[in-house]
């Protein structure tokens, strides 16, 4: 809570941003177990405006994905 009154209106947006593409591959995940992740974050990409690359890397820094990981 006091870490998020220190932060600009960038960086919060951005923590809002990571905690939906890590939110929505959760659900993905679930929902879709027949689907490979790959195809799961380019969907997320889609949504988010982002790379496949760009939400890979804020799930693997958020500990929501790892390489190789199988869903």
């Amino acid at each position: 809570m006091y870490m998020k009154k220190l932060m600009t209106k960038v960086e919060a947006e951005r923590e809002m941003r990571y905690k939906r593409v890590c939110n929505r591959f959760r659900l993905l995940v679930v929902q879709y177990p027949q689907y490979a992740p790959s195809r799961l974050m380019g969907a997320i990409a889609l949504e988010e405006n982002l790379t496949i690359g760009g939400v890979r890397r804020i799930l693997i820094s958020n500990n929501v994905y790892q390489k190789g990981q199988k869903s």
